[in-house]
């Protein structure tokens, strides 16, 4: 099972940041505010929308298609 509190994991909840854009505006600026502070039915007060393994894996062969294998296939061009 993967732990969706890893980076690359989850994704911010949008119904979390609804309700930071809200006391926002109703207080004139800035407020911090902690992860668990806002009930939330969406993601529990995580402020993280669990992603899946399939997610995941597609995040992460992607990245490495743009990141990696380019520089994987430079150094084998080199030999």
């Amino acid at each position: 099972m993967p732990d969706f509190t890893l980076h690359g994991n989850h994704d911010p909840c949008p119904a979390c940041e609804l309700q930071r854009e809200a006391l926002f505006e109703a207080c004139g600026g800035p407020v911090p505010i902690e992860f668990g502070q806002i009930p939330c039915n969406n993601c529990g007060g995580t402020g993280m929308v669990k992603l899946t393994r399939r997610q995941i894996i597609t995040r992460a062969v992607a990245e490495a298609r743009v990141h990696h294998w380019p520089a994987f296939e430079r150094r084998i061009a080199e030999r």
